[in-house]
């Protein structure tokens, strides 16, 4: 395959960056093994000694980085060329523009999108030219009665699975003779999100109730789909077992589902997935998760998002003794784009110190669900800002605590 002159440079540019003293400070903030990514960073934080120690991460949304660099979200993400390019250059202008705490590596994942789990089972995606893609509001399985008729996710044959083989290769190719590793693309989705898509977001919520041994036999379907892709995932890859496991649960939250639905129906699907996997690595939810606290505790996540809406104290109470590290998570609108500088300090000094507060012992503080709202330009300064004040109250938040 004929090496692209336009990603040679960029790659160009990430090795040399990658020896920059900063990134080299960068990477002492981050577990190695933790350095596992998809198109965000979710690097697993260093013991800390004081606030002043907590790395800082931005990860901005594709609607802002393609409104940057002027691409296409659906070619981002059907065009393996068109995703090397612009994933690289996005990490360059992280690393040199927002200087958040996020080292720049000689890795790259193969990444597909956000609905890739979901369209492995025959959901339609809708692409757009400015956002991330989303799911087609008709659902694919209409009785859950007759689940078991349904296909699972075929790691050979599956909707999608071409494409994800094409980008890795791609990739491999391109950065052939290089020092840099390439990732195939990983199982994120947790089986409650790809179920409501499935079956329809409201009708699985309201069968949660109505219908549980129809629930849990799609949720069991779909946990077994994802065993079986991942093991398949492991042979292509000539591995002798699957990766730990990630959980990007998003509708794991109240009140989108009791604590109580969620401790008897989904979660021991989520701890089969855990016991195959030997490990959770990464547990997200955007959501609040401050009442099932206990229940994902029994998952015993390496890294811990903790979302805006989820009490940070008992997030770092429950998870901190388990020795799980957190991703403190501040809201993208109220906390960034429309806060002055005062209010994004009260913020990041609320979050950490109670987390603090709650005994967390490794953590970063993020800023995340970066989507655009008033344009690139805005937006970024904005980011920068928020970068700026980070930098000047996490040091200043350490000295009030030692006094």
């Amino acid at each position: 395959m004929q090496k692209d002159a336009a990603i040679q440079y960029l790659l160009d540019q990430v090795e040399e960056l990658y020896n920059h003293p900063r990134n080299r400070a960068n990477l002492t903030k981050w577990e190695p093994l933790g350095l596992r990514t998809r198109d965000k960073w979710r690097g697993v934080p260093r013991l800390f000694d004081s606030p002043a120690d907590i790395p800082i991460v931005v990860n901005p949304e594709q609607s802002l980085f393609s409104d940057l660099f002027h691409y296409s979200v659906r070619d981002y993400f059907t065009d393996p060329a068109v995703y090397l390019e612009y994933y690289l250059k996005a990490q360059i202008y992280r690393f040199q523009e927002i200087q958040d705490d996020v080292p720049l590596l000689l890795h790259i994942p193969a990444f597909r999108n956000i609905v890739f789990e979901t369209v492995l089972f025959g959901s339609q995606p809708i692409y757009a030219d400015d956002r991330d893609p989303w799911i087609a509001r008709q659902p694919v399985i209409a009785d859950l009665a007759r689940v078991d008729d349904f296909p699972k996710a075929d790691f050979e044959s599956a909707p999608g699975m071409a494409l994800a083989r094409q980008a890795y290769e791609y990739i491999l190719a391109q950065v052939e003779g290089r020092p840099f590793t390439v990732s195939f693309v990983e199982w994120l989705r947790g089986p409650l999100g790809i179920a409501e898509y499935l079956f329809g977001m409201q009708e699985f919520l309201v069968a949660l109730v109505e219908n549980s041994a129809g629930t849990l036999r799609l949720l069991e379907h779909v946990t077994e789909a994802r065993l079986e892709w991942e093991n398949r995932r492991a042979i292509y890859l000539g591995e002798e077992h699957p990766l730990t496991a990630a959980l990007f649960n998003d509708d794991v939250n109240t009140p989108t589902i009791s604590p109580r639905i969620y401790r008897d129906q989904v979660l021991p699907c989520e701890q089969r997935i855990i016991a195959a996997h030997g490990g959770l690595h990464y547990f997200h939810s955007c959501g609040n998760t401050t009442k099932m606290l206990p229940h994902i505790a029994t998952l015993r996540p390496t890294l811990f998002h903790v979302g805006p809406w989820t009490d940070a104290q008992q997030a770092a109470q429950t998870m901190g003794h388990l020795g799980s590290a957190l991703e403190v998570c501040v809201h993208a609108v109220d906390d960034v784009f429309e806060a002055t500088p005062e209010t994004m300090g009260k913020r990041i000094r609320d979050r950490i110190s109670t987390s603090v507060a709650g005994g967390a012992q490794a953590m970063c503080l993020e800023a995340a669900a970066l989507d655009r709202m008033h344009g690139a330009a805005i937006d970024l300064a904005a980011v920068q800002n928020w970068v700026k004040v980070a930098r000047r109250v996490l040091p200043d938040l350490a000295n009030s605590l030692n006094r």
